[in-house]
């Protein structure tokens, strides 16, 4: 099921989260897209990061308001794109607490709950 024209890092991505997702019953084919986009996101937060960590996540600029810390253009990208990782991680229940959705096991937490037979 792996897509056509992931790169080569979206690839390993792609391999080690389909099996643990194919073993869960999460991967279907109506999901690929949305796990191939897991794939592009998550590949897309390590390069920048990398980037920011190599030239610094801010720089300092000098005008009439004397110096001025700013962060750079990237630590915007990468903030939204953790969102949209988030947003998947918690969609696909990968996280620890999204997973007990997935595995049903919230409905029993209380014995007596009185909706829990509606």
């Amino acid at each position: 099921m792996k897509p056509r024209g992931l790169t080569r890092d979206e690839k390993k991505v792609w391999d080690r989260i389909a099996p643990e997702l194919s073993r869960l019953g999460r991967l279907r084919p109506h999901y690929v897209d949305f796990i191939e986009q897991y794939c592009v996101v998550k590949v897309r937060m390590d390069d920048l990061r990398s980037l920011l960590d190599e030239q610094d996540w801010s720089y300092a600029t000098s005008g009439r308001h004397g110096i001025q810390h700013k962060s750079r253009p990237q630590v915007a990208q990468l903030n939204d794109d953790w969102r949209k990782w988030n947003s998947l991680v918690a969609q696909l229940g990968l996280s620890p607490a999204t997973e007990l959705r997935f595995n049903d096991k919230q409905a029993g937490l209380f014995d007596d709950d009185e909706f829990g037979a509606l």
